[in-house]
């Protein structure tokens, strides 16, 4: 049986020959089988080179308006001797 990443059409990876969820598990790639948090099945299967690419990053977060707050606030307090 051949195993397909899903990302296929961009990738073109896959694994020939009757391979196993554990012998492509040791070849690097991943695969969840179950379901997710809204209760659904979902299957995915991702090989090394989709597994391993840059995920978009995130844009900046927006400047601080007045009355707004950090979320971390970091105080020290030294106590004379």
């Amino acid at each position: 049986m051949n195993m397909y990443c899903d990302n296929y059409s961009v990738c073109n990876s896959y694994l020939a020959g009757g391979i196993t969820p554990e012998r492509a598990r040791v070849k690097g790639w991943h695969m969840f089988d179950g379901t997710d948090q809204g209760g659904r099945e979902h299957k995915a299967v991702l090989c090394p080179r989709c597994v391993d690419t840059k995920r978009r990053a995130l844009d900046p977060a927006p400047p601080l308006q007045p009355g707004d707050q950090e979320l971390f606030v970091i105080e020290v307090q030294i106590e004379d001797p």
